[in-house]
């Protein structure tokens, strides 16, 4: 409306000028005016339509230019975005095997795993040393029931006796001052002593827990291999969870490219298609608007 006004003007000034001028006899009426400068009337304000319409469709044609350039560049943004998100995509399958929607879970569920394996470890540790301290309390104990002893001391002191003689006689036989059955004689009788003393150990060990000895044996073997075990499994989780800790701030650069980045250019992308969708139908629709406005 205020286009065509402003357009319009011209023309009706034009025909007041033309009123202005004529004499009072020719002021009666409008027909007095001459038909040539009536035409001249209608020809200006076509002309001004004209212009009007012109300088509306190069606006348009401009703002179309603009906003299309606009549009390019947001989805060149997207393209390169896109980019970045398979090369970040592709790295973190490279490193850690694994799609960047699975690192976190995975990384949470192995130090889970490492906390309890430590826990474990600990306790197997402590397991370890406690029946380690039994079984050299146990031996403390045997041995000082053996130093105590009197039976087994007798027997100590009757095989060094044994000995000594052994010893007496295998020098005077090789003199040839004693026979051989006395020699013989006192082999047998070192040889019964030891036995004696022998038999003596064993009992004194097996009467001070020996099978019980036996029993924490077997399990401080078999604690010593859960502790290898645990200790081998906790190298492996610390290794995989280094490697998933190292790829993480790929992870939160692949998140904010499809969480954040991306949404926010597909937003703008969606505006600027709406505006350039109401330039073209503003287009269209002006000539309406100029015919309802006359």
């Amino acid at each position: 409306m205020n286009r065509t006004v402003k357009y319009v003007l011209p023309a009706g000034l034009f025909l007041l000028v033309c009123l202005v001028g004529l004499s009072p006899a020719q002021q009666g009426s409008t027909a007095a005016v001459p038909a040539k400068e009536q035409g001249k009337a209608g020809e200006a304000e076509n002309e001004s339509d004209i212009v009007d319409k012109n300088n509306w469709n190069k606006y348009v044609e401009e703002t179309l230019n603009k906003l299309t350039k606009q549009l390019d560049v947001l989805k060149n943004q997207k393209a390169e975005l896109r980019s970045e998100q398979k090369q970040l995509r592709d790295e973190i399958y490279k490193r850690c095997g694994m799609s960047p929607e699975n690192v976190v879970p995975s990384l949470l569920n192995v130090e889970r795993e490492i906390f309890t394996a430590q826990i474990d470890l600990e306790s197997k540790v402590r397991g370890k040393e406690a029946i380690a301290k039994q079984i050299a309390e146990g031996a403390e104990n045997v041995k000082k029931n053996m130093d105590n002893d009197p039976v087994l001391k007798n027997l100590k002191s009757l095989v060094i006796e044994k000995t000594e003689a052994l010893q007496i006689l295998e020098g005077q036989y090789k003199m040839g001052t004693a026979p051989y059955t006395d020699l013989s004689k006192a082999k047998a009788e070192l040889t019964e002593a030891k036995i004696r003393l022998a038999l003596r150990e064993e009992e004194l060990t097996k009467g001070n827990g020996d099978a019980g000895t036996g029993k924490l044996y077997l399990l401080i073997r078999e604690n010593s291999l859960a502790v290898t075990q645990i200790e081998a499994r906790l190298i492996a989780l610390s290794g995989h969870c280094q490697r998933l800790r190292e790829t993480r701030d790929l992870v939160d650069q692949y998140t904010d490219r499809t969480e954040s980045e991306i949404p926010r250019i597909n937003r703008q992308i969606d505006r600027m298609s709406d505006k350039i969708l109401n330039v073209k139908e503003s287009e269209m629709a002006q000539p309406d608007k100029e015919n309802n406005s006359r």
